[in-house]
């Protein structure tokens, strides 16, 4: 950047080396004057002490020639020695007086300066005399030298000040460069910094603006690296938000269910997904910022003004989110059954704003189910024709007199068996019922002895062809034939699960082996393990329990250990397994001894 002359003159003006050689030169004046002023001080102090020694001196001689007309009282001789002390360069004012102070003779002007001496004669004093004098001339002479003084420093100070200027050119001329550089920023365009070569202070200063801007140029590079990096992020982080907002979208679209987020002060809608507008045959614009019960049901008040269970209100209410099942109508008009449910999005101070309001389309699963409900009655009334027939014939040939014991004994297993059957047909909607949650207990006490070695005689057959043996132990020890186990349950549904759960387990063991069943008493429960030396494949031990969950059986339904788990749990109880090579496989059943009525409420909610 180049200077005007202006600029550069006051530069001149303001530098350093200017203002300290006039700072120089006025102190230098100030003290010479000071100087000066206390030199003229003592002078004229010294030199008063000395004109009035001077003074007495010549009173003195006067008092000798002045000791005749004193004692004569000779007047013409008195005023020729007053006239003679008067002719003294400073005297004013001269008095005579006799021994009584009386004036003899007196001349000339009187000022307050006044010195006094005696006349003498011998011991005796014949008078005074007192003389009065002006510093006048003395002040003139003393201001004659201030101001020769004054005029020589006042020539002097233009030269001091030029030669003051000079000598600090050497130390000071290399800081004004230095520091002209630092005022206009270009410095790092010199060779090199002003001074950086010199020892002294200047030279240190120098060196540490060097550094300094070094630091400076290297943080700046460091700010702008690191300002292109955030600039950088951030253009990724926008980037990845937008991806991340078209990932919502795409997700939020992809799914059937109808999806709106609902602000809870007000139950605006705030946004919605694709299968909500073709539900309902809106536009966006249509829905965003109406009420969600006027756009869901036509409704102009909340649905809990019609005595409507909303998962809205029920989480405002409680804070916990429920499921509930709605009726709503679509843009044709037309009921469809939906399952609706509202989950809180929180903020980051823990309050919840908004909720995402979920409505699925149950109308096809209703349908399946009134199907299925259809089906299964069918089927329950198809299979009991024949059955009954069976059933019948059984009765015909226990009552027939011409049948030996052995055979007696078979028709009474096949009358047994196709009773029971008969009885799990009639109770086949039990168990559509504890799936559901709805079912109630009909309790009875029965001995859990003479169930177990019944189904001991049943499965005799398959242990007989797979060389197993099928053993039961109470409490750690081997059960006795003639030993009851009261049981407070439904024996039916019991024998129904025991007989899954042992077929199942002598079917999975190896040929020449053994299947246990352990039955352990306690205070208010009862445990039975079932156990085989089999293992349960791996494809299947995640959903062992749940429905058509079956492998390597070409009859088997995978519905033994789903039923059996409902009828556990419908008794208050559960069922669980666990299985390895080197231990095989256990199913353990927790029933209580009491089904109490309390443990019977809970059944619902366990099964759900």
């Amino acid at each position: 950047m180049k200077n005007t002359p202006e600029a550069e003159n006051t530069g001149l003006r303001n530098s350093l080396r200017s203002r300290m050689a006039i700072w120089i030169a006025a102190l230098a004046c100030l003290f010479a004057l000071a100087g000066a002023g206390i030199s003229l001080a003592v002078g004229f102090n010294l030199l008063d002490r000395d004109f009035q020694r001077n003074v007495r001196s010549h009173m003195q001689l006067a008092s000798i020639s002045l000791k005749a007309p004193v004692r004569q009282i000779d007047y013409l001789e008195l005023r020729d020695q007053v006239q003679a002390i008067l002719d003294y360069q400073g005297i004013t004012g001269v008095r005579i007086m006799d021994h009584n102070r009386e004036i003899l003779h007196e001349d000339g002007e009187f000022t307050r300066t006044i010195l006094q001496e005696d006349i003498t004669s011998g011991q005796e004093t014949l008078g005074y005399i007192e003389v009065s004098f002006s510093r006048d001339s003395l002040l003139s002479n003393m201001l004659f030298i201030f101001y020769t003084g004054l005029g020589l420093l006042l020539l002097l100070v233009p030269g001091f000040i030029f030669l003051t200027w000079r000598l600090s050119g050497y130390y000071l001329q290399d800081l004004s460069h230095l520091t002209r550089c630092i005022k206009e920023n270009t410095c790092q365009e010199l060779p090199q910094y002003p001074g950086l070569q010199r020892k002294d202070e200047v030279g240190l200063l120098a060196w540490a603006l060097k550094h300094r801007d070094q630091d400076l140029t290297r943080y700046h590079l460091e700010l702008d690296n690191y300002k292109n990096h955030l600039e950088d992020m951030v253009e990724k982080r926008t980037q990845e938000l937008k991806r991340s907002q078209m990932l919502k979208q795409t997700i939020l679209n992809s799914i059937p269910d109808a999806i709106a987020l609902i602000n809870t002060a007000d139950l605006t809608i705030q946004d919605v997904n694709t299968a909500f507008l073709e539900r309902f045959g809106l536009e966006r614009s249509q829905v965003l910022g109406r009420h969600c019960y006027n756009i869901m049901y036509g409704y102009q008040e909340p649905c809990h003004h019609y005595d409507m269970l909303c998962p809205i209100n029920e989480y405002v209410q409680h804070g916990k989110p429920c499921v509930t099942e709605h009726r709503h109508y679509n843009h044709k008009n037309e009921i469809i059954h939906v399952e609706v449910a509202a989950w809180p999005v929180f903020e980051e101070n823990g309050h919840v704003e908004q909720l995402v309001h979920v409505s699925r389309d149950i109308t096809q699963k209703k349908k399946v189910e009134e199907l299925r409900e259809d089906v299964e009655r069918i089927v329950r009334h198809d299979l009991k024709t024949p059955l009954n027939g069976v059933i019948g014939m059984a009765e015909l040939l226990t009552e027939d007199e011409d049948m030996n014991s052995e055979q007696r004994e078979f028709a009474g297993h096949i009358l047994e068996s196709g009773r029971r059957m008969l009885h799990m047909i009639n109770h086949s909607l039990d168990l559509y019922k504890m799936e559901e949650g709805t079912y109630q207990m009909r309790p009875e006490s029965f001995d859990l002895q003479e169930l177990l070695q019944h189904l001991r005689q049943e499965t005799s057959r398959i242990r007989k062809y797979k060389d197993l043996q099928l053993n039961f132990f109470l409490n750690g020890e081997p059960l006795q034939e003639d030993r009851q186990i009261p049981v407070l349950g439904e024996k039916t549904n019991i024998q129904s699960m025991l007989a899954n759960l042992i077929t199942n387990a002598i079917e999975a063991a190896p040929e020449s082996s053994q299947v246990t069943v352990s039955i352990q008493q306690y205070a208010e429960y009862m445990h039975i393990d079932i156990h085989n030396y089999g293992t349960v494949p791996q494809e299947i031990r995640e959903r062992f329990f749940e429905r058509y969950a079956t492998s390597g059986k070409t009859k088997g339904t995978g519905l033994g250990t789903f039923s059996a788990r409902l009828i556990a749990r419908s008794h208050g109880g559960d069922i669980d397994f666990s299985t390895s090579e080197d231990k095989g496989t256990h199913v353990r059943v927790k029933l209580p001894l009491t089904p109490l009525d309390h443990q019977l409420d809970r059944t619902a909610d366990m099964i759900q």
